[in-house]
């Protein structure tokens, strides 16, 4: 068995005790920058995701809104034709409990009776 030399033996320990700490060093400097862009990357696709959500709720949102503009111009429309054929609509806060009686029977949440509603058809 050959004998390596003390001195030979310690200069390559040392080489590679001096080496190692740099290499180690850089590969953590690697998976640092790397768990950085890991890290990034999901950033960036989480507010992608939420960027697409947002624009698809904006969307519904303004077709609701469209819908329910075109529900009240139809709404107008009626009321304005009614009041072409002579009807005439009055308001009277005191018909409200009459009327939340009427409609609360035609939703079966209270059970039937007679409501006078007074209403003047002419």
């Amino acid at each position: 068995m050959s004998r390596l030399p003390f001195g030979a033996l310690l200069s390559v320990s040392l080489a590679f005790g001096l080496t190692e700490g740099p290499v180690f060093a850089q590969e953590s400097k690697f998976d640092e920058a790397r768990a950085h862009i890991e890290k990034w990357v999901q950033t960036r696709q989480l507010a992608a995701r939420r960027g697409a959500d947002w624009r698809v709720e904006r969307e519904s949102i303004g077709q609701s809104i469209g819908l329910l503009q075109r529900e009240i111009d139809k709404s107008e429309q009626v009321d304005s034709e009614a009041d072409a054929e002579g009807w005439d609509w009055t308001a009277n806060a005191g018909l409200g409990p009459a009327i939340r009686k009427v409609i609360d029977i035609y939703e079966n949440e209270r059970s039937a009776e007679f409501v006078p509603v007074p209403v003047n058809i002419q």
